[in-house]
């Protein structure tokens, strides 16, 4: 979510929790100074709700924390009003903090609720809040239609009441809604009737979103100035009531300023929140207006401090780790280096501002699958609450059961051999339950071991994605962008092309190794074994990787009898083949060989692949197979460690074994045996 609707969001939060904190509330410390002097729970949970909304909007675990002390304190005193209320706070909290599945049972809980204490609600108050918290709640997540539907519902209650600010409130947040969907024209006329509703409340905060939402608007829109008339008519609001100016509403004024080419005014909105920001310590903000004056200075051609301003907020970067300003500060410092004419600069901060991209969508999708994670987690804690829930009932049964014994007892003794026949079933039935229990608790060990194996195979794609296939695709990206724009020269673009190449080369063979990966893990390969002749298949690859030989004037010789036949899939021999020539050639310094051989054992053909390069000590080799060892060949070649895992489940799928013979200095042996085709043929006959 964007800046501009988190705190949006954020006022609606405000507006809609309760009506204690709408307008100048109490402090937190008068309130809890007065919750001592109580002695009535009823009158101390109502005091603990008006305290956790105010909570709410500014510590959201503390909030949650003692809502939910609140919420177990109605319970105990079967006090529905103070639950039902608790129950929305929680959904609020638990919103912020970005848990949807809890937000929306909270809320759901507190909407449910409602029927039950409809006639202490005095002007349906509490109803309108529950509704209008739905509608928040549904927009943070992104539901649109849901919102809509929720805040329709919270605009039609308040114009059955004739509650102005709830109205204007209800407008504001459909404003939004169509805002977010793009219709800025529709957002326009509702921030508008809110703006002219809230003008006949008392409540500012209500008054200054309003006036803020359309001072956005008009500048989303370019009426520069009738934005400024909106966000300074805001900030007159806010500093009115909280006793100091917006920075959000600086900072959109001196875009405004920056549209009118009023570049003095501009810089003095940007200082401005540069140094209230610095006083509340919000480094965010900090960043934020660094890059707006960074793009006051690029405005007047100011290059070289446009530069010095977007630096520094590179430097506040380090501390605010928040990707959406750095993609911004990035593209500013992309178009800065760029109008000064340094090109690499520009170019690098370019590949930035893509990978940043590139890791918000990967951000968006880990978070997707946290939140199933945590679904899932939901679910195994219900399961267990009722399983527990089961030996509660089961223990209680068998209470009653032995007391029935000890009545019958008295009774007819005649009775207790029936009745211990009974209590001998009731065990047996314990243990099969005890049994069911067991079984439960393997099935879930069992997914969780998957749920690991799932995540560490999502981890080791993202990884390569995101770092070694993206950075290549980011260079070219940016190339040809810079050639797009004429910027560079004829010596510079030759100058770049080689190690372009090179990353685009690289790229190409890591998708092959990643597809051919891929498919093994999800189980979707088949081997199809034939009679191979290996001799032909090094040759094949020895002309395939010929030129990279040639580069670094290295031999190859093929010492394989032509009689050599194999019973393997044959395109999984070739990928083998390729792969470990290929590292041989990348850690085979200039001048050196690499020679292939097999001899005929009693397991089958066993293959030899010897070279003369750097080679491994023992902790390497331990982990060559793992894909835990990225490394660069003597021209600095790029490696992922997908190429061996890749040659080992192949060779394994073909009813084989690879094993490795190294030394530091002193070359590499590379060994693995394939079933032999003439054994083959011989065990048929």
């Amino acid at each position: 979510m964007t800046l501009f609707f988190r705190f949006i969001c954020f006022l609606g939060i405000i507006l809609c929790v309760n009506h204690t904190t709408v307008g100048q509330p109490k402090t937190l410390d008068s309130l809890q100074k007065r919750l001592l002097t109580l002695s009535s729970d009823t009158a101390k949970i109502n005091l603990m709700n008006k305290i956790n909304a105010i909570l709410v909007r500014t510590d959201y675990k503390l909030a949650l924390q003692k809502t939910k002390e609140t919420r177990a304190l109605s319970q105990k005193n079967q006090y529905l009003w103070g639950e039902m209320i608790s129950d929305r706070i929680l959904a609020l909290a638990y919103s912020e903090l970005r848990q949807k599945d809890s937000a929306f049972f909270y809320i759901n809980k507190a909407i449910d609720l409602y029927p039950q204490v409809a006639t202490l609600d005095k002007n349906k108050h509490n109803e309108k809040s529950n509704y209008s918290a739905l509608g928040n709640i549904n927009e943070n997540f992104s539901l649109i239609n849901e919102a809509l539907k929720a805040f329709l519902k919270c605009l039609k209650l308040a114009e059955e009441t004739r509650d102005t600010a709830r109205i204007a409130s209800m407008l504001n947040g459909i404003g939004i809604i169509h805002k977010s969907e793009g219709d800025l024209s529709k957002a326009k006329e509702y921030w508008t009737r809110a703006a002219e509703m809230a003008a006949h409340t008392n409540n500012i905060r209500l008054q200054a979103s309003t006036n803020t939402n359309l001072g956005i608007a008009y500048l989303d829109s370019k009426d520069y100035i009738t934005a400024l008339v909106y966000l300074e008519k805001s900030n007159a609001l806010t500093l009115k009531s909280e006793g100091k100016p917006s920075k959000f509403v600086l900072y959109n004024s001196g875009q405004a300023y920056i549209g009118l080419e009023d570049y003095p005014k501009a810089r003095a909105c940007f200082e401005q929140v540069l140094a209230i920001a610095e006083k509340d310590k919000d480094v965010i903000r900090e960043v934020l207006a660094l890059k707006g004056l960074s793009e006051v200075a690029m405005s007047l051609q100011k290059w070289n401090l446009a530069i010095s301003w977007g630096n520094k907020a590179v430097e506040k970067l380090a501390i605010a780790k928040d990707m959406e300003s750095a993609k911004k500060v990035y593209e500013v410092l992309f178009k800065a280096y760029q109008g000064a004419g340094q090109f690499e600069k520009a170019l690098d901060y370019h590949i930035l501002m893509n990978q940043t991209k590139d890791s918000l969508f990967s951000l968006a999708k880990v978070k997707e699958i946290n939140e199933l994670e945590t679904k899932y987690e939901v679910e195994k804690k219900e399961t267990e609450n009722t399983l527990l829930k089961k030996e509660k009932d089961l223990q209680k049964a068998r209470i009653k059961q032995q007391m029935w014994i000890i009545i019958s007892t008295l009774i007819i003794i005649g009775l207790v051999a029936f009745l211990s026949l009974i209590l001998y079933k009731s065990r047996q039935k314990e243990k099969g339950i005890n049994a069911i229990l067991a079984d439960q608790k393997v099935e879930l060990e069992s997914k969780n071991r998957l749920l690991e194996e799932l995540n560490s195979i999502k981890d080791r794609l993202f990884s390569i994605i995101s770092h070694d296939l993206r950075a290549p695709l980011g260079s070219l990206k940016g190339l040809l962008t810079l050639l797009n724009d004429k910027t560079l020269s004829e010596a510079q673009v030759t100058a770049l092309f080689p190690k372009l190449s090179q990353d685009v080369g690289y790229t190409s063979d890591l998708l092959d190794s990643l597809l051919h990966w891929a498919k093994s893990q999800l189980h979707g390969i088949h081997t199809k074994p034939k009679k191979i002749g290996l001799k032909n298949l090094v040759a094949e690859n020895f002309s395939l990787l010929g030129s990279v030989a040639e580069q670094k004037n290295i031999e190859l010789q093929n010492e394989i009898q032509e009689n050599v036949l194999v019973l393997a899939d044959e395109d999984m021999t070739r990928t083998i083949l390729r792969n470990l020539i290929s590292n041989a050639l990348k850690f085979t310094k200039a001048n050196g060989h690499i020679r292939v051989s097999t001899q005929t054992l009693r397991e089958g053909i066993e293959v030899t692949i010897e070279d003369t390069g750097v080679g491994m000590s023992q902790e390497v080799i331990s982990q060559l197979f793992k894909g835990n060892i990225t490394t660069r060949g003597t021209k600095n070649e790029k490696g992922t460690g997908l190429g061996l895992m890749l040659v080992k489940d192949f060779v394994e799928k073909n009813n084989g074994a690879i094993r490795v013979e190294s030394e530091i200095g002193k070359g590499s042996k590379f060994i693995f045996t394939l079933p032999s085709a003439e054994a083959k043929a011989s065990m048929v006959a």
